[in-house]
């Protein structure tokens, strides 16, 4: 097993010994009060001084151990996208991602055996500069097995599959819907088959599964399961993932759209 390091190089969070030294290294906007968002705020790539700092705080940390993979996150936006003093401050938006393909390039010349991943709050950084320039990006945070299908059907039909990562977590699925997901061989396919041979829809667009929740809801202790088993979003079911899938399949003429990422 590698080792690996998960960094989120263009943040700095106000308390901090970076920001007191230099308060004029993020973006901002003159007057307002600057944004926090996550305790952060973003460091300005388009000035030479803050991309040669952080150009030298990674060189140092991936030479200090043998580190073989970076996951390099993004997880917020511009809110206070300005360079006060800057004679075009909209050339911040451009210059900003360029000084990150170049940090990536310096990097990978600089340490060729680390792989590197790109994430930016799941998949909000996938574009060609960073797909020339990482091994693999991240998709998602949705790690809900039957949700992954379809998000990563959506992800093949642009992208090569080979630069998705793909992973599952727990069951029950705490973190999104509770799902309980059976890690026996072939389960998830047998299940989304047979939600989809037995789902029916009903005249209020609710499809219910046998077996899942189907039928009117039980009582007892089962029954806030089986209501919450009850949906309306595409892909949230066995069912409803496999109509989707079918729908969408590379000879239906159909592309995912956004909305299923």
């Amino acid at each position: 097993m590698g080792f690996g390091i998960w960094v989120e190089p263009e943040m700095v969070n106000p308390d901090s010994e970076l920001y007191r030294a230099h308060p004029d290294w993020v973006q901002y906007q003159p007057g307002p009060a600057r944004t926090e968002f996550r305790n952060q705020l973003v460091l300005n790539l388009a000035r030479e001084d803050v991309r040669e700092h952080v150009w030298q705080r990674l060189d140092a940390l991936l030479s200090s151990a043998p580190i073989d993979f970076v996951k390099w996150d993004f997880n917020r936006c511009f809110t206070d996208a300005g360079r006060p003093g800057e004679p075009y401050p909209q050339r911040l938006w451009t210059d900003h991602v360029h000084a990150f393909y170049d940090l990536l390039d310096r990097l990978r010349a600089a340490h060729p055996g680390v792989a590197f991943e790109s994430c930016s709050g799941s998949g909000g950084r996938i574009d060609l500069g960073v797909l020339g320039r990482t091994d693999q990006v991240w998709t998602s945070d949705n790690t809900d097995p039957l949700d992954r299908l379809a998000i990563q059907h959506g992800f093949s039909q642009i992208h090569s599959a080979r630069v998705m990562t793909a992973w599952v977590t727990d069951s029950p699925n705490t973190q999104l819907n509770g799902r309980v997901s059976s890690l026996a061989p072939g389960a998830a396919l047998r299940r989304t088959r047979a939600g989809a041979a037995a789902a029916r829809p009903r005249p209020d667009g609710v499809v219910r599964v046998p077996g899942d929740g189907g039928g009117a809801p039980r009582s007892g202790p089962a029954a806030p399961r089986a209501a919450h088993r009850t949906h309306r979003r595409p892909g949230r079911d066995g069912a409803e993932t496999a109509a989707y899938l079918s729908a969408n399949s590379p000879g239906s003429g159909r592309i995912p759209g956004s909305a299923n990422f």
